[in-house]
């Protein structure tokens, strides 16, 4: 059994990190289906083998079931709102969330698998190393051949005169605070994991050119050097460094630029733009404050969220899951975030691990414009990260 559920792990993470940039999302399959149809059909069939082999062993106690539960319900919920509003089909709200609720389905055997060392917590997080420098070598190697060829599909942009990639960073955010919380902790090389860290700002603020993941992970990466328990001395040298560090960051062009859009009147487009969807999301969560606008599939709906105006729900974080799962969706995240973030910190006091403070404290930090961790297929990143979250907390009470 065990080598089932590591061959399933090593397949979830290729289908759902690795293949997504192989393929584009609307490749047909034969005609029938697309590859978005495909990964959420492979994870469903994962879901079942993975199903059948934890049938007899139990979620552990203090657990994120209830979330699930509840987050499978809204997007049912976020279906039936379009329908209503819009006369959209309710299967229709349904299908385009699948990848979402595959997971979500996902989410139980993999919390029985690591609550009872079927597949250990230090395996799980060698593998997400593992390919979280997969991702690195073909991030930073598409940025460097990106004049001469192009092997990855994925929606590129122009930013500062130079090429930008839109690849999903949620993993090696992950893999930042990780080799953050092992250079902390003397797991293994401090040089080796200052060179990841290098190596995922590097690609972070070069290759995709994210100013506030950029901004979020540089005060992650100080905040973390203050706040571990190592003696005053340590700290001292932390904390000095970190300032040279943040001194350093704040005069790059990519930091620049994000202070300026913020402080200074003349709005760059993507914030003007931003601002404007802002205000149509409020607007319909003031009609409908429950359940918001709901998800949209049908061209009426998908208007009515803006994308006729080039308004699209992945710039604007935490406002369009508002407008798609309206207030009980936002009670939702804000639950969810406060119990990671007060466990969290229980974690970090016993054991001085930053690692599962620091990461729901990124996102926090990057929801005004950005929710990687559930766009993108970004999701099957934070449900391992949430079954990793609940091993940790169980052993430290």
């Amino acid at each position: 059994m065990k080598k089932i559920i590591k061959v399933s792990l090593i397949l979830l993470l290729i289908v759902n990190s690795i293949m997504i940039y192989f393929f584009d999302n609307n490749y047909d399959f034969f005609g029938i289906f697309d590859y978005e149809d495909f990964v959420a059909i492979f994870d469903i069939l994962i879901a079942i083998i993975l199903i059948l082999a934890t049938k007899n062993y139990k979620l552990p106690k203090n657990s994120f079931k209830g979330w699930i539960i509840f987050f499978m319900i809204l997007c049912f919920l976020s279906s039936l709102q379009s329908h209503l509003l819009f006369e959209q089909s309710i299967l229709d709200g349904i299908i385009v969330q699948k990848e979402l609720i595959s997971i979500c389905i996902l989410y139980f055997p993999l919390s029985k698998i690591i609550h009872n060392n079927l597949y250990e917590k230090e395996k799980l997080l060698k593998l997400l190393d593992t390919f979280a420098i997969i991702q690195l070598t073909l991030f930073i190697t598409q940025y460097l051949l990106s004049s001469s060829v192009s092997f990855l599909t994925v929606h590129t942009a122009k930013r500062y005169g130079d090429i930008r990639y839109y690849f999903n960073p949620i993993l090696l955010d992950f893999f930042l605070i990780r080799n953050l919380d092992n250079f902390l902790n003397k797991k293994g090389s401090k040089s080796k994991a200052i060179i990841f860290m290098a190596l995922v700002l590097f690609e972070v603020m070069v290759v995709q050119k994210y100013r506030l993941t950029s901004i979020a992970l540089i005060i992650v990466v100080v905040f973390g050097l203050i706040i571990s328990k190592t003696n005053t001395i340590k700290k001292f040298g932390y904390l000095v460094t970190g300032t040279i560090f943040t001194t350093f960051m704040l005069n790059t062009r990519i930091v620049q630029d994000l202070i300026s859009e913020v402080t200074i009147k003349n709005k760059t487009f993507t914030y003007s733009i931003r601002s404007v969807g802002r205000r149509l999301y409020l607007n319909m969560v003031k009609k409908h404050p429950l359940l918001g606008g709901g998800y949209p599939k049908t061209e009426t709906a998908l208007n009515a969220a803006g994308l006729n105006n080039n308004i699209i729900f992945s710039d604007n974080g935490i406002f369009g899951f508002m407008y798609i799962y309206g207030l009980v969706g936002i009670i939702w995240f804000i639950t969810l975030w406060f119990k990671l973030l007060k466990n969290g910190y229980a974690i970090l006091k016993k054991n001085n691990s930053v690692l599962y403070l620091l990461f729901p404290l990124f996102f926090v930090m990057t929801s005004i414009n950005e929710l990687h961790w559930y766009w993108q297929h970004g999701f099957i990143i934070f449900i391992l990260f949430l079954v990793l979250f609940e091993k940790e907390m169980n052993q430290v009470k």
